[in-house]
């Protein structure tokens, strides 16, 4: 299987206190989430993130409607967690989300294998 890597970071003049919780918050997905893909968090209520935590989303891709699945893989708050699809669109899909405290604002960096 040929697979690819999708590597950005940025920096923002937040603390990593503060920001955690807002990107390990699945509800938060729809608001960073280019709007065209009309991404939807299908799970009612709040969702507990932890390892074996599973999230099912609905988004749009070209007009087409997608279902996805993912699960937390790894869960190690505030600096890091991975989810992984286990069902969607990609046959390959490993999400690692990273936050380190830098220069008085937050680095996060995100590593997609796909």
């Amino acid at each position: 299987m040929k697979t690819a890597e999708f590597f950005q970071t940025q920096w923002l003049d937040r603390p990593l206190a503060e920001l955690f919780p807002f990107f390990a918050d699945a509800h938060n997905l729809g608001r960073i989430t280019p709007p065209w893909l009309r991404f939807e968090v299908l799970n009612q209520g709040s969702i507990a993130m932890q390892v074996g935590t599973v999230i099912d989303y609905r988004i749009r891709w070209r007009g087409l409607p997608l279902r996805w699945r993912s699960e937390i893989s790894v869960w190690e708050p505030p600096f890091r967690f991975v989810d992984h699809q286990v069902r969607g669109p990609y046959r390959l899909w490993h999400h690692e989300h990273r936050f380190v405290e830098r220069d008085g604002g937050t680095e996060i960096s995100d590593r997609v294998n796909y």
